[in-house]
């Protein structure tokens, strides 16, 4: 291999590899940078939408404590509420009308707490013989016994705190509600419950209309694995995640709080899962690979028309320099060879004009 190729190799390598180091380098900080990005902007976005379901439901939990306190529904010596055993169905407001009293003035409360809340959408209590009182009341109750109803029993499983059961569908409104429910006292025992239902869709349509970034999206899933919210498959609201295929599920429901990815849809993507400590809910922000990592793509693509540019101009550098260096050098090797052949001048002088030891070398000829 001649001079002139090695030292073209020389130049080459010392040219590429620092260039291929930098951007490698570029590269994988832009990425990293890339993705704790969407880490922190994820996190931001979903603890403000933590913060707003938890502010509502703490909202609700403080109007079921007032209710719970009220003298209205404390009264020790309180008449026992109408039941509805009977088969043929009663509306409970008009009840309440007809019997005035305490009954009535109950209603009223309810009805002035529920006109000011436009999430409310029950607000209702039941007592220990089996009584039971409701707003709006509209609905004919018959052959119901509040004590054996879940939001009656959830809570005397916590008596005297307020407690959230699992958001359940309600057919006859069609609807999905959550409810708050608390004991209140009777003289030293449980006199019954009160409760509150709201209905989640405003909180359901503000989550599904948050967006992560352009085409990032916000899941909410409850502690019990039902999906409120899946704003990429609204059809797989109010089911449980276990019940939805895919590895995208699968992967979210193992995991508590991190980082994760996966592909769905056909696309990579990634997934930042947050779980809240008050609600127990998991809130989860998505958002594709691709977009996570666009600014990076064209970060690569700038550094790497740098790096072209640099390695052409580079090296023609090199090929000067290699040239500049081999030119003497070859002079001084096509005299020798003549003068070895036996057909040189011995006071033949090389013509070089150079400074360095090559151009040295030649005026010593």
């Amino acid at each position: 291999m001649k001079i002139k190729t090695k030292l073209l190799i020389a130049f080459s390598i010392a040219t590429v590899l620092p260039v291929l180091v930098v951007s490698s380098i570029t590269a994988f900080l832009a990425s990293d940078q890339a993705l704790k990005n969407f880490s922190k902007n994820s996190e931001q976005t979903l603890g403000a939408v933590e913060k707003s379901f938890d502010q509502f439901m703490s909202d609700i939990k403080y109007v079921v404590g007032f209710i719970a306190d009220s003298g209205l529904v404390t009264a020790p010596d309180a008449k026992p509420l109408t039941t509805y055993f009977e088969t043929k169905g009663k509306a409970p407001s008009e009840i309440a009308k007809q019997n005035g009293g305490r009954e009535a003035d109950i209603f009223n409360m309810f009805d002035a707490i529920a006109k000011n809340n436009p999430n409310y959408v029950y607000v209702y209590m039941g007592d220990d013989s089996d009584g039971y009182l409701e707003w709006p009341g509209t609905y004919e109750y018959g052959e119901w016994h509040p004590k054996q109803r879940a939001w009656y029993t959830r809570a005397l499983e916590a008596p005297g705190k307020v407690v959230l059961r699992d958001a359940y569908y309600w057919e006859p409104d069609d609807a999905v509600y959550v409810s708050a429910v608390r004991t209140y006292k009777k003289g030293n025992g449980i006199g019954g419950v009160v409760a509150v239902d709201v209905s989640i869709k405003t909180l359901t349509e503000m989550a599904n209309k948050i967006k992560l970034g352009n085409s990032g999206s916000i899941m909410v899933i409850e502690n019990t694995g039902a999906i409120l919210v899946d704003a990429l498959h609204a059809d797989n609201n109010f089911k449980k995640i276990s019940e939805v295929t895919g590895e995208a599920y699968q992967k979210i429901a193992q995991t508590s709080s991190g980082l994760i990815s996966f592909k769905m849809d056909g696309k990579d993507y990634y997934a930042d899962v947050y779980t809240s400590p008050n609600l127990k809910w998991k809130f989860v922000g998505l958002m594709p690979a691709s977009e996570i990592y666009s600014s990076t793509v064209e970060l690569i693509q700038t550094t790497a028309i740098v790096c072209i540019l640099l390695l052409i101009v580079f090296g023609f550098v090199a090929y000067w320099m290699a040239k500049s260096l081999i030119t003497p050098i070859e002079s001084v090797s096509d005299h020798l060879r003549i003068l070895a052949e036996g057909e040189g001048d011995l006071t033949s002088k090389i013509d070089i004009k150079t400074n360095d030891e090559t151009g040295t070398l030649s005026n010593w000829f």
